[in-house]
């Protein structure tokens, strides 16, 4: 069995209530800072990125990575540098291929953010496709 198609899609769904409350805020469009109690922004709407990964033998995994804000960042690196990776391989082959996507940017130094955040989706959905066969 062998990967044969990975794609990334970035959600951002408006959430039924506010989530800044009475909160002091900094506004910056559809995100905002708390200037009272943190530095990092947040979004107004509910973010993620879900990952699917197709085989050629039609099964199909999905995965989340966490994108609590910027999830069409998370997307574009799961698009951009792990499908290169990832096409033609063994999707049983799950420690394997998180070494390799690990280790594609180590000597770039960016193995935290956005981009372990893409590798969690792809690993969720390598296993979903695991759990499928099983």
């Amino acid at each position: 069995m062998q990967i044969i198609n990975v794609q990334a899609f970035a959600i951002k769904m408006p959430p039924m209530s506010s989530n800044e409350g009475s909160i002091n805020t900094d506004s910056y469009g559809d995100y905002f800072i708390a200037k009272d109690a943190w530095t990092s922004i947040y979004s107004r709407s509910h973010e993620t990125c879900l990952v699917r990964l197709e085989t050629d033998s039609g099964l199909v995994g999905w995965g989340e990575g966490q994108a609590p804000v910027g999830g069409r960042a998370t997307s574009a690196l799961v698009e951009d540098l792990c499908r290169p990776v990832l096409l033609g391989c063994d999707p049983f082959d799950v420690e394997y291929l998180w070494y390799r996507l690990y280790s594609a940017m180590r000597e770039r130094g960016h193995i935290t953010g956005f981009y372990v955040d893409a590798l969690a989706g792809v690993d969720l959905a390598l296993y979903d496709l695991l759990g499928k066969v099983l």
